[in-house]
């Protein structure tokens, strides 16, 4: 990459180097792959789904197809648009974990938890902005732990955004639509025979 990207890149890669960090971001980065994390990922899902009302049992749904379509989708970046990772084409890079040789744009950890993000926010509201710092603290451990460059995680975000609102927007319009104005026909019908009725009264 080069430029802003790097230079941003071994700021948080080495300038924020210290020993919580080196333990936190990885367990961050790998939320979804350790019993832990599994644990309460899943907790949570189920969380909403049971108390979340309609909407949240939409949203804890909605999910599902948005986190699959947005993972398939930064595959697909990777295999074809042709970006390294840092790690592979930078020199000294701290490294916490695997050395991914895989293609780097855009991150599938970002554009997966922004997906979920965004569909939560769409459906239960601004209340769930703070749900934002899930893909904002999962995307910043893959810079730190030398495996993505921020410009790649910041289209993981903008991918899974997209693809999660994507997803809730239909729903969130057929939620809005007014319900159909029904109209008393046969009440309408009596009072204007009434009328009549009284019309030709002498």
């Amino acid at each position: 990459m080069g430029g802003w990207d790097e230079v941003l890149f071994r700021w948080i890669n080495e300038g924020w180097a210290n020993p919580f960090f080196d333990h936190f971001m990885p367990f961050v980065t790998h939320l979804a792959k350790n019993p832990v994390g599994i644990a309460m990922l899943t907790l949570a899902w189920f969380a909403i789904l049971i108390w979340g009302g309609s909407k949240g049992r939409r949203a804890a749904l909605l999910v599902l197809p948005a986190v699959l379509i947005s993972n398939e989708l930064a595959d697909l970046g990777k295999a074809h648009l042709g970006y390294l990772r840092p790690c592979v084409e930078l020199p000294g890079v701290r490294v916490l974990g695997e050395s991914l040789t895989s293609g780097g744009m855009p991150s599938a950890h970002a554009a997966n938890m922004a997906s979920v993000a965004a569909v939560l926010i769409a459906h239960l509201g601004r209340a769930w902005w703070p749900v934002w710092l899930l893909p904002f603290v999962s995307g910043l451990s893959r810079v730190y732990i030398g495996v993505h460059y921020p410009s790649q995680v910041a289209v993981g975000w903008l991918l899974g955004t997209a693809v999660g609102l994507a997803i809730a927007w239909p729903f969130r319009v057929r939620e809005k639509e007014p319900a159909p104005v029904q109209t008393n026909i046969h009440s309408r019908e009596t009072k204007e025979g009434k009328g009549d009725d009284l019309s030709e009264m002498p």
